[in-house]
């Protein structure tokens, strides 16, 4: 477990959690 691990795993959730929250409060993209 490197640095490297931690940012993939960090971009990883952080792609799928933005469209989350895209799709969960679309008003968000306004911010």
């Amino acid at each position: 477990m490197g640095p490297k691990t931690s940012v993939t795993e960090g971009e990883f959730f952080r792609q799928p959690l933005r469209e989350q929250i895209n799709l969960a409060h679309p008003s968000v993209r306004h911010a």
